[in-house]
Order: structure tokens, then sequence, then C-alpha cells
């Protein structure tokens, strides 16, 4: 286990970075509603150990020059590794030891929360020795999944449970009738279990009957229980407000919301990595630049240069925030944005020292 220090008590307000880290695209499993794109792909190689420490090291880098500007309470990483399966990878016992020795600089500047994403479906031998180098795990349970690794799951589970290991439990909810009474049937095996879960409806439009929809209502309020509705809801069970208003939250959003135009403080709050492509982007679904075009916003040849600039920006007057460029915000929604440079300005001192604010001139339009 690595040494870390324990964050302050964190408010609402107190938005961590959250580092999303693609390890490798290829999965033991190959379930139909996952992405070849993004979610898993066994055509192409596991990046080598020497991509992944170098890539690793940069985004502690950017974690750092961030906290920096950041008040003590929101200084605060969790680092999400995924694949594809990254239990998929030969050497993620030695990826996830370098990510303790290369926190070792940073331990009394800023916490890190390292999670495993994950079908949980390794051996118990080699699952006792991931859980000793992670601080936390998120299983996802697919129903598509053969029996025998669904037992492997169950097992593991169950070890978490005794050794006390934090995690969270995600139902994939399918929408198909066997599938789903697949997904009940976990369901009733955690609740016998004592074992807290979090159904998830699957994304991309799939269409659940209206039976289907009185049973998820439980769990998401504003589902429509009449009619097809596609949406989304966080991965990591987070609740959205609007206009600051704490009361009214909410935890699914349709799939068309658009920011365009909107200035949006993203940057701040997300980081993602993919080591097969070696590139940097600002989040998962985000591919928004300072610049205010799209794409990668650097890749392992550029991205230490890339964290100077935005260093330099700050120190120049100019906040480094993003003006949206695209169609549709997914992945993100919960960074703070508004219509108005100024307002953002006003939201963002919620979260950034005056160091980051007081010589503020103006966002770029």
């Amino acid at each position: 286990m690595i040494k870390t220090i324990e964050p302050a008590y964190l408010p609402n307000q107190a938005l961590s970075i959250l580092i999303d880290w693609k390890v490798t695209l290829k999965c033991n499993y190959d379930c139909s509603y996952c992405s070849t794109s993004w979610g898993h792909n066994n055509k192409i190689p596991h990046p080598d150990v020497d991509t992944c420490v170098k890539m690793l090291s940069q985004m502690y880098r950017y974690v750092d020059v961030v906290s920096k500007y950041k008040k003590p309470k929101s200084r605060k990483a969790v680092l999400n590794l995924l694949g594809g399966e990254v239990l998929y990878h030969p050497d993620v016992e030695t990826i996830l030891k370098k990510s303790s020795e290369l926190y070792q600089p940073y331990v009394d500047k800023w916490h890190l929360d390292r999670r495993l994403t994950t079908n949980a479906t390794a051996s118990l031998d080699r699952w006792k020795l991931v859980c000793e180098n992670i601080e936390g795990v998120t299983v996802s349970y697919h129903s598509e999944g053969p029996a025998k690794l669904k037992a492997n799951v169950k097992q593991n589970i169950l070890y978490m449970k005794q050794i006390s290991k934090k995690f969270d439990l995600i139902v994939l909810m399918h929408h198909n009738d066997g599938y789903w009474k697949d997904c009940l049937q976990f369901i009733e095996w955690c609740n016998t279990n004592g074992i807290t879960f979090r159904p998830r409806l699957l994304d991309g439009g799939y269409e659940y009957s209206v039976e289907q929809k009185k049973y998820l209502v439980h769990y998401y309020k504003n589902i429509n229980e009449d009619k097809t509705q596609t949406g989304r809801s966080c991965c990591g069970g987070r609740q959205l407000c609007f206009d600051r208003n704490l009361r009214d939250r909410n935890n699914y959003f349709p799939q068309t919301t658009n920011f365009k135009g909107w200035y949006c403080g993203v940057n701040w709050f997300f980081l993602t990595s993919n080591a097969m492509t070696k590139q940097f982007f600002t989040n998962r679904d985000c591919h928004n630049k300072l610049d205010r075009t799209l794409g990668p916003i650097a890749d392992i040849n550029t991205m230490d240069e890339y964290i100077d600039r935005f260093d330099q920006m700050i120190e120049q007057g100019q906040l480094p925030v993003i003006k949206c460029q695209q169609e549709r915000c997914g992945c993100g929604i919960c960074a703070p944005k508004s219509t108005s440079a100024e307002t953002l300005k006003d939201i963002m001192s919620v979260y950034l020292q005056d160091v980051a604010l007081k010589n503020f001139n103006s966002v770029k339009k």
C-alpha cells in the first residue's frame, strides 16, 4: 500500500480531478453493447510498460500543477485504471507498483485514490495481489458473460467484503429479456449477501420496456416510464445540479445535452489518457482544447510542454478553461460551466485559490 495523506472533509463543492487511464483495449469479454472504438478491441496489442510509466508520470505532474491552484479541500486525484480489461494486461502488477513509486514525491501535496474499473474475473490469488495495490475497485457486472467467470466475480466481491476493501458494484441492466432476468437474479444475490449495488442503464439509446422502467425509476427519479428515453447516468454515480441548486439534483441526463458555445472548467477536473494511442484528452467524451479546436490536448511527446503552458497562462492572467465546440456533452457534464466567461470565473472561485484568479484579465473569447 502507498503512503497517502487523508483528505480533509470534502463537501459537495470539493470536486477532485478524475483521471481516466485507458491501460489496454484487450478484454476477456465481448459484450454486444461495448464499443470497439473505446470499450475494447482485442486486435490492438497491450502497450509496453515504459509507455505506461511515462504517461503515468505526466498525469501525476498535471495533477500537481492543477492542485497548486486549488483550495485544499479539492486537492485530490482519482486515478481510474480501465480498459478493455486492465487485469488482462500481462504486466498489470508492475504498472500498479509503479503507480505507488511515482506518487511518493507528491504524497504531501495532494491525495491519490487509485480505482480499478474491472469485470473482476481474475482468479482469487491474482485478485488478492491486485487488492494490495489499489485503494478502491469499481466492479461492473455483465450479464452476457459466461457462467464460470460470473462465479469468479461473486467470489472476488465476497473477498473484498471480507477484507473491507472499498468497492462500488455496478450492474449493467441489459434490456434483453433473458439478460434482464439474469441481472435481477444477480441483484437478488447481492441483497442476500448484503452487497451494495447500483443498477446502470446501457449507453447508446437502448430501448427499455415500460415494465423495466417501472423497476428502474426507483433508482433514477427522472426516467419517464411511459416512453422510450435515451440518456446516460454518471459512471461514478455523481449527481448534477443547475444554478447551484444543491437541493435539486439529477442522476440521469439526456444524450442530446448541448453546451456548445459555453465556457467550461472541465479541464480542471478531468483528464483522460490512452496508452494505446499515447494521447491525452480533456476526458473520454470531451475533446475540447484550450485553443478552441477539437482533438487530443497532447501526446506523450508534447504533454510536458502542455503542462508548462497551462501554468504560464495563469501567470499571465488568463484562466485556462475551454469554450465548448462539441454538439453533445457526455462525461464531464458535471463540470462547472456557464454561457458567461465572467460567471464561470465566479463559479471557479469556489474551487480555486485567489492566486489563480487575482491576476485574472479575461477568459479567451
